[in-house]
């Protein structure tokens, strides 16, 4: 096999070729989608729609890629592969389908693992995400519209065959209703509370409530399914950097400092709210030298359209145009940590945005070069500009346990 692509354990994703180990090329998560192509006469690897390798081998016809899902001692769970696939090892006799979406993410088309026409199946659906029966609107099972086992229906969510709703996460969604089945968990009384600044708390909530689909804390991505998706079924706050809109998600899933106990009630609460202040200072650090910023920097950094706060990555690291963060990283007690790195992988969205590479060794030194002088601008500390000084002449590669931020010591 002349290719191949291997997330591990770990969140790592490795690119073999020829026998010969090209490294970590990027990070990998279980949402993530892959596709290895032929583009212009070369092999192009690209994670999300985003190049993440490119191959110096020459391709071979037909290209054959070794997508191995598994590692020792553990398994990969909710597996979608996309492409003419065939081969692996063991006994199994599961069927791989290749699911074709629409601009939301759910699937209208679903192919068996031969590619062929005779044998695709189609889905249709309401805007809110119910259904049409094959016997709808001269919808046929000649055409494809007949049963399948595919459980991944409205916006890529699993639906529950017994009660037919869908998962999203935080909570349930009824399609037949267009609402979800159980309020929003989000509190904008308690985050306004929370708070420090009044006049802040008061512009919070009053740009939540002059949202009126806000006042339904049942409906479904503000009552508008064609334009928005809700990822999770929990409201992610919006804040503004350099003048763009951002959002901002923070996960649920927090845990203890020792990394054993999982967050809940008021200490979940505690922990979102300074992960969220970090997060917060770090934008207002950012926001304060717009006027210093030339329009090239202010574009690039705006690449950036969203910060999450995620506990199922092993390190942070630009996700298409998503900055995503590790819950040891986002509450660092360092000021100066966030909003570099900010800045930083903002360049990597950037990268991604113009369709450069942005990973590997040469992105990196890329980004920091992009990252010092708005440090100095920004009136850092001589300590983190020489950093990225520094990572600007020599890069670096895989995030690595030196690269972290240390874990406060519990006494």
């Amino acid at each position: 096999m002349e290719f191949a692509l291997l997330p591990n354990s770990d969140g790592n994703l490795y690119v073999f070729e020829s026998g010969a180990n090209r490294g970590v090329v990027s990070t990998y998560t279980t949402v993530d989608r892959f596709r290895v192509a032929v583009e212009g006469g070369v092999v192009k690897y690209r994670k999300n729609g985003t190049l993440v390798y490119t191959s110096t081998v020459a391709p071979t016809y037909p290209l054959l890629v070794d997508a191995g899902l598994y590692h020792n001692g553990g398994t990969q769970s909710n597996v979608v592969i996309s492409g003419n696939l065939g081969g692996g090892s063991g006994g199994g006799t599961a069927a791989i389908n290749w699911l074709v979406p629409d601009q939301l993410g759910t699937p209208r088309m679903v192919f068996d693992q031969t590619g062929a026409l005779a044998n695709v199946k189609r889905h249709d659906y309401l805007p809110f995400g119910e259904e049409l029966d094959a016997d709808q609107g001269g919808r046929t099972p000649a055409l494809g519209y007949s049963g399948d086992t595919v459980r991944q229906k409205f916006t890529l969510k699993e639906r529950d065959n017994e009660t037919g709703l869908d998962y999203f996460g935080a909570r349930y969604y009824a399609s037949m209703q267009g609402r979800f089945t159980g309020a929003d968990p989000y509190d904008i009384n308690f985050e306004r509370q929370m708070t420090s600044d009044p006049e802040e708390a008061e512009d919070l909530f009053r740009d939540y409530i002059f949202q009126p689909q806000h006042w339904n804390r049942y409906a479904y991505a503000l009552n508008n399914p064609l334009k928005y998706v809700d990822p999770d079924g929990r409201l992610e706050y919006e804040t503004e950097l350099l003048g763009k809109k951002i959002k901002v998600k923070i996960s649920d899933n927090l845990k203890s400092e020792n990394g054993k106990q999982k967050l809940k009630g008021d200490d979940l609460t505690k922990a979102q709210e300074k992960i969220k202040q970090n997060i917060d200072n770090a934008i207002a650090k950012i926001n304060s030298g717009q006027t210093q910023l030339s329009s090239e920097q202010i574009t690039a950094i705006n690449s950036m359209k969203g910060i999450e706060v995620r506990t199922d990555i092993p390190y942070p690291g630009m996700n298409g145009s998503t900055f995503q963060m590790t819950q040891r990283y986002s509450e660092t007690d360092d000021p100066e940590t966030l909003p570099a790195a900010f800045i930083h992988d903002s360049f990597h969205a950037d990268q991604n945005r113009r369709g450069v590479p942005s990973s590997g060794r040469e992105a990196e030194k890329q980004a920091s070069a992009f990252t010092v002088p708005i440090l100095e601008k920004l009136g850092m500390s001589n300590r983190i500009i020489e950093a990225y000084r520094k990572d600007a002449k020599e890069g670096h590669g895989a995030w690595g346990q030196k690269t972290r931020p240390p874990r406060k010591k519990t006494p």
